[in-house]
């Protein structure tokens, strides 16, 4: 999740004039989201991931 939210926050647009510019602006983005973050609330449960790996709709077989 983490590096999706870099990805969509941070690289793009991919702009940089050099790795120098990135790194600033991943250090500067990390001091800001360790202040303001708050833990993901997860909607996948335990009951889910049971259901799905008990689930033969969702497996494959071998060709």
């Amino acid at each position: 999740m983490y590096f999706s939210i870099i990805q969509r926050k941070v690289l793009s647009p991919n702009d940089f004039e050099d790795l120098d510019a990135v790194e600033r602006r991943l250090l500067d983005f990390e001091d800001r989201y360790n202040t303001t973050a708050v833990p993901f609330k997860w909607r996948y449960t335990t009951t889910d991931l049971h259901r799905t790996s008990n689930d033969s709709t969702t497996t494959t077989e071998p060709d």
